[in-house]
């Protein structure tokens, strides 16, 4: 099997190669890409383990100017060992049909532009009223496990987008999802992404609930906030806030079915996680850069607050070496962490070549040991990679990977195989 999936590697390189050498500069119907991916993991703590994974995304057109889009996005991955269960995963298959005054799509899809909706099977519609969009969608949730048609959960909803001048835009949708007739989950999602001028953005996104069974304090269940400011020409700024609860939709409708009432926090909104974030960057010459930061980070498994310190510098070093070395200190109520990485890159016409090095330093852990948190030695490791890109036609590419990872508790050795071809 082994031999097999490397066979079909190299006719992927093979078939892309003899395509690529025919491109013109016509119209093109197919976009998109194809890759297939050889995975293998060695380590002294378990037997051997590989895979192989298959990727198609592909965009057609049947003639210039055509209304008519269709799109297939195709994920498999087969464990070569036995042991795991192969997955294949249709992300999109569908049908589109635009004009100035209408688009609708139809077959399986995937839809995130407008809010974490997710993946259905069934349809959307657009109606383009100048600078706005509304639109709704409706469809099948496909089975979690197979990805297979499943018509146990339904999702409706609709949606108003507006696109401001400026490249701004702000999106508003409406979304239920129905489990074997019943209302699991409603909610309302919110996203906007502002412009302000060349090098600063802001964008946020939310997520609040509608449902019966979750306390009116815990209805923001998802938030994000971020944004990025160019101070001078040299230095700029970014910094993130976002949180999320931990929501036992299903749990909640059950119980709501039987006239119960659930107030156990990690089933109806305690917080599972909490991150801020801020870091600056400065150009100190037109090649080199250095850059600082500082998170906070919070997990609901421990509660512990954990705060982090970073910096790094990145720049071009001699003989046409690019160099980055980052350092980051993490820092909790037991003791902290410091992890230390370095990479080289360089590239010789059409192949690339990185190596890196990290550097995980020991730690003092709070672990649960039956139910009281106590702080552990968890023992450091290291990491030394070394990757290779060779890009062989135009659109066709084939990535190495060797990876080794050595420490007190643990050694193991990965290898990485992609081949990938660009359709355009």
């Amino acid at each position: 099997m082994r031999a097999t999936s490397l066979a079909l590697i190299a006719i992927l390189s093979t078939a892309g190669a003899c395509t690529a050498a025919s491109d013109t500069p016509t119209f093109r119907p197919i976009t998109g890409y194809l890759s297939a991916d050889y995975f293998t993991l060695a380590s002294q703590e378990s037997d051997p383990s590989s895979a192989v994974s298959y990727q198609i995304v592909t965009h057609y057109v049947p003639a210039a100017g055509s209304k008519w889009t269709f799109d297939l996005n195709l994920r498999s991955r087969h464990h070569l060992d036995g042991l795991r269960r192969s997955t294949r995963y249709v992300y999109d298959a569908k049908a589109a049909y635009r004009t100035d005054s209408v688009g609708a799509v139809v077959g399986r899809m995937s839809v995130y532009d407008i809010g974490s909706i997710g993946t259905f099977d069934g349809g959307r519609v657009d109606l383009p009223l100048g600078s706005w969009v509304v639109g709704g969608f409706g469809g099948y949730v496909p089975d979690l496990q197979t990805a297979a048609f499943s018509s146990d959960s339904q999702t409706f909803g609709g949606y108003a987008t507006r696109t401001f001048q400026n490249g701004s835009r702000s999106d508003m949708a409406f979304a239920e999802l129905r489990r074997f007739g019943q209302t699991e989950r409603r909610w309302v999602s919110v996203q906007n992404f502002l412009y302000v001028k060349p090098g600063t953005s802001l964008y946020q996104s939310a997520e609040y609930e509608l449902g019966n069974g979750i306390p009116a304090g815990n209805r923001l269940a998802r938030f994000l906030a971020s944004g990025s400011a160019a101070l001078t020409g040299r230095a700029s700024v970014s910094g993130s806030f976002s949180f999320g609860r931990a929501i036992d939709y299903q749990r909640i409708a059950l119980a709501g079915s039987a006239g119960e009432v659930i107030t156990d926090p990690g089933i109806v909104g305690a917080f599972y996680y909490e991150n801020a974030t801020v870091s600056m960057r400065y150009r100190v010459t037109p090649s080199w850069r250095i850059l600082g930061g500082f998170a906070l980070f919070r997990r609901s498994q421990s509660g512990v607050l954990v705060r982090q310190v970073r910096m790094g510098v990145s720049g071009e070093a001699l003989a046409g070496i690019s160099f980055s070395g980052n350092y980051a200190r993490s820092f909790d109520d037991s003791g902290g962490r410091g992890v230390l990485s370095v990479t080289a890159s360089r590239s010789f016409g059409d192949l690339s070549v990185d190596v890196s090095y990290s550097n995980y330093g020991d730690a003092i852990a709070l672990v649960e040991t039956g139910t009281v948190l106590q702080p552990t030695l968890v023992p450091g490791y290291r990491i030394v990679e070394l990757t290779g890109a060779y890009r062989l036609t135009n659109g066709l590419s084939v990535v190495a990977e060797v990876q080794r990872a050595s420490g007190a508790d643990s050694k193991y050795t990965t290898f990485f195989l992609r081949s990938s071809y660009r359709i355009r």
